[in-house]
């Protein structure tokens, strides 16, 4: 199947950067639902593929999409691929900074697992937006099969978050939306 139009993925861009923008301003705590779902995700069981998963976010990622495209020899999606890690974690770690939401544990009963930080700012999950980066810009370098599989294991990688007392779901919806959103314009920066 052809790439979509530089239109439409301008487009999308847009949407999931200004969609990630109104959640990030959001003023206040979790509210309600935000609450239950995260305690109703949190209260599941411990589960070593969602451990597994969350790999997939952390910040190697992007310079192992780097690696297949100068492998492929593209070196601009290279160098596009490891400048998309300094703008993803650059605005979370702003937003972090200008818009401190608190961590889970703060606001309601949680359930801490694996490697989930008690400081700093909760939104937006990082591993979320990393992951949705990588996907985005390694989907034109593999067949579309694996994009499939990263795709899934991106979403898995934010449910992880949420689960391990991390993140509230908005926050990993936040991190999808960014990463994606800065994956497409990426994307367009390769053409």
């Amino acid at each position: 199947m052809p790439p979509p139009p530089p239109r439409v993925r301008l487009s999308a861009a847009a949407v999931l950067l200004l969609g990630y923008g109104a959640i990030a301003a959001r003023p206040g705590d979790p509210g309600r639902r935000e609450r239950a779902l995260f305690a109703l995700v949190n209260g599941m069981d411990q589960r070593v593929e969602l451990r597994v998963a969350q790999q997939w976010g952390i910040p190697w990622t992007l310079p192992l999409v780097a690696a297949i495209a100068a492998a492929r020899r593209r070196p601009r999606h290279a160098a596009v691929a490891l400048l998309a890690l300094g703008a993803t974690k650059g605005v979370e770690v702003a937003t972090k900074k200008v818009r401190p939401r608190p961590r889970p544990l703060y606001v309601q009963p949680t359930a801490l697992r694996d490697d989930a930080p008690l400081e700093g700012g909760s939104m937006p999950s990082g591993h979320a937006a990393v992951g949705a980066c990588a996907t985005m810009l390694l989907a034109p370098l593999v067949p579309a099969p694996v994009t499939a599989v990263t795709g899934a294991v991106t979403l898995l990688s934010a449910l992880a978050r949420v689960q391990q007392g991390a993140h509230e779901p908005l926050d990993a919806v936040a991190g999808l939306m960014l990463g994606s959103g800065i994956g497409l314009l990426g994307l367009e920066l390769c053409r």
